[in-house]
Order: structure tokens, then sequence, then C-alpha cells
């Protein structure tokens, strides 16, 4: 299950980055390369016709970006010709007990065009950016420099959801969604956004420079390849996601079907012992103390997130730190900052030597102190109490 969620995952990028790759060899921008000017100018006529002075608008590679799209053979046309601009829509603080699911910035997956991820809010709650109620088939995409790449299309179950107004708000004309969401993802539409970005500290697009951003006109065989491949995309990921909802659950069932088998053997060993306790005797120690005898074999504890047994078994083992597996770690984060940055640099005396990080930290007990910390609030950044935390063994 977990090897097909991946198998998955790697067909929906690779169809996502064909329909890119289709559209970039097109225009010639996969050849496209920009030279680092020593210098350059502009006329003190187009100044007054673009209504900008700043000198980043005039950088030359924003001339050789237009200069593809209106060379185009199949000629050219204005972005807002094919994708009605969406004014905000809807506003929240009227009805400040409905439920709503919003959509940031931050929910975008840039790498697929999709949304993934929501907040539910009540009006009341949410900012007063949350202005745009978009519908199935629509495209938002970032209209803030430094996120431009951050596009998505709105799929059936995201329907009536709210954006943020640092998005644009595209809906389709006489193109599918899938395509138009490849266009305004392009670089060639990507870059012009920065050019007609204004501001300062936190640049942004105006809703009224949407008019200068220029497109090529796709013959329709090109964007019914483009189409088809966006829905292959989409619909691969969409098969990982339930691949992975399942492998949670099943997850979760062996756990419970284990911890009710281990509840009827001490039940069973009790009855053995004629009621008596099943918990292990105390023997004393050379000072006259009682302690625990030691185990044997002797467990050892693994804390984690139940969200990354998943990738764990993906990735065949868990890694430490500093020797992540291919890809890098993807865990739901449970740990200490602090402590973390100590076991960063500590240094092991013996063995292969080394930080702490290059190894893996067990305990000997379930009841850590970490536990404890995580179940009553202390971890920065972590308020899920101690439900969705398991152990390796």
């Amino acid at each position: 299950m977990i090897k097909k969620r991946f198998e998955c995952l790697a067909a929906s990028e690779n169809a996502y980055s064909e329909a890119q790759h289709l559209l970039e060899s097109e225009l010639g921008l996969d050849k496209l390369k920009f030279k680092k000017p020593v210098g350059y100018t502009a006329r003190f006529s187009d100044t007054f016709t673009n209504g900008r002075f700043d000198a980043d608008y005039y950088h030359p590679q924003f001339d050789a970006i237009r200069q593809t799209v209106t060379n185009y053979h199949k000629g050219y046309e204005p972005l807002i010709h094919i994708a009605t601009p969406i004014k905000p829509n809807i506003d929240p603080s009227k009805t400040p007990n409905h439920p709503y699911n919003y959509i940031e910035l931050s929910n975008i997956n840039p790498s697929l065009g999709t949304v993934d991820g929501f907040e539910s809010k009540s009006g009341k709650d949410l900012p007063s950016r949350a202005r745009r109620q978009v519908q199935y088939g629509d495209i938002i995409a970032s209209s803030v420099v430094g996120s431009v790449d951050k596009a998505a299309l709105i799929d059936l179950d995201k329907n009536g959801y709210i954006a943020s107004t640092g998005f644009f708000h595209f809906r389709p004309v006489n193109v599918s969604p899938e395509c138009l969401l490849i266009l305004v993802r392009s670089k060639c539409v990507c870059m012009q956004f920065q050019q007609q970005a204004t501001g300062g500290i936190l640049s942004a697009v105006p809703d009224a420079r949407l008019k200068h951003i220029i497109i090529p006109k796709l013959p329709q065989n090109l964007q019914q390849k483009i189409t088809n491949l966006v829905i292959q995309s989409h619909k691969a990921k969409k098969k990982a996601q339930e691949l992975l909802d399942q492998a949670k659950t099943r997850v979760e069932q062996l756990i419970e079907e284990a911890s009710e088998c281990g509840r009827r053997k001490a039940e069973n060993k009790n009855k053995h012992r004629g009621g008596q306790s099943s918990s292990p005797s105390l023997h004393p120690s050379n000072n006259g103390k009682a302690i625990m005898p030691i185990p044997l074999p002797t467990p050892i504890y693994r804390l984690m997130h139940i969200d990354n047994l998943v990738t764990v078994l993906g990735h065949g083992g868990i890694h430490a730190p500093n020797h992540p597996p291919e890809g890098g770690h993807d865990y739901r984060a449970i740990h200490n900052v602090d402590i973390q940055k100590i076991r960063r640099t500590r240094p092991i005396p013996c063995g292969p030597g080394g930080t702490v990080h290059d190894y893996l930290a067990f305990y000997f007990g379930p009841r850590s102190p970490m536990l404890l910390q995580l179940h009553t609030g202390r971890v920065e950044n972590y308020d899920e109490g101690q439900a969705p935390l398991i152990y390796a063994v």
C-alpha cells in the first residue's frame, strides 16, 4: 500500500512536469537564457506610457520574455481574454457564526497545482483578507512576488471555500481550467507578474496591472495534451492520498488489535497466577533497596507521531537526523527544538564518534519525560496531546 502510494505520487509529479515542459518547449522557454547586463536603459516616454519609473521594471529579462510571447507563431492575447478576474465577492464578517473553510498561500502545493490544506473557522474568526469565494474549476494564483509560483486549480471538494485576497481569482473562458493553470504557472506569466508588481517590503501585483499580462494563443491539440496530463496528475495525487488514508486506518487497526491481544494475554496470565498482580516483582539490591529486575530481552522504545509511521514504512526504516533517506525527512515534528540544537553538535566520545544526531534516540521505558511534556502541552508548536503518539518497540 505504501509502495503504491509513492508510485502514484511519482506518476503525479511526472505528468504535471510533462505538461509544463510541453508549454515551455512550444515557446522555446526551455532554451531561453538570460545574460546579466552591465547596465540597461529605458526611454523617458516609456516611463509615462507604462506609468512606471522604477529601474527593475525595465530589466532586459522582462523584455526577453515578452518578445518570446509576442513572437510566437500562433499569435498572442491578453491573459484576461481567457481568464476573467473575479473581484472579492464575499464578506464572512456579515455571517459571524457561519463555518467556512479558508485557503491561504501556505495551503498551495506549487509542484502539482493543488490545494493541499485549509482551515475551518467561523466568519468572525476569519482574517480581513478572507474575501474570495471560489468555485469548482476556478484558478487561484498568488499575487505576492515572493510566491508567484503558487497557483492551484479548485477541485470539486473545494467548491465554495474562501480564499485570501493574496490570490488572483480567475475563472476560465474558452479554455480548460487545467490548461489555464499551466499557463498561469508558466515562466512567461510568472515573470510578467514580477515585472508588474508594485510596493516595497511585500511587493504584489495590483489587479489593475493584469491587463498588461500577455499569453500565447496555443493550438487546440496542444491545449488538449496539457489538459489530459494535468487531469492525469491530479487523479494520481488523489489516489495517493486515498492510499495514505487507508494505510493510516490499517495501522490504527493493527495497534488496536495488538493492544487488545496484549490485554487478553495479561488477563490470562493473571488468571493462571490465581488473580495475583501481573506486575514484575521487586528484588532487594545490595544496599537493601528494592529494584526492578532487568527484563530479558530488554525492549527499547522510539516515540513518534502516528502520521510518521507511513513515512517510516515507505523508507524501509527509521533514519538518524544527520543521515536522512533519499528525498529527505517528511516527519510530523514532536521534538523540543532547544534539545535538538544541543544534540546536533554534542560529540560522542566513544565508538564510531560523530554527534548525537548521527544516531537514533530510544527510551528504555514507555513513560518518558518527553512524553509528559507532549501530554501537558509544553513543547513549542505541538498541541495534539498524547492521543496520536505511538512507540516503535
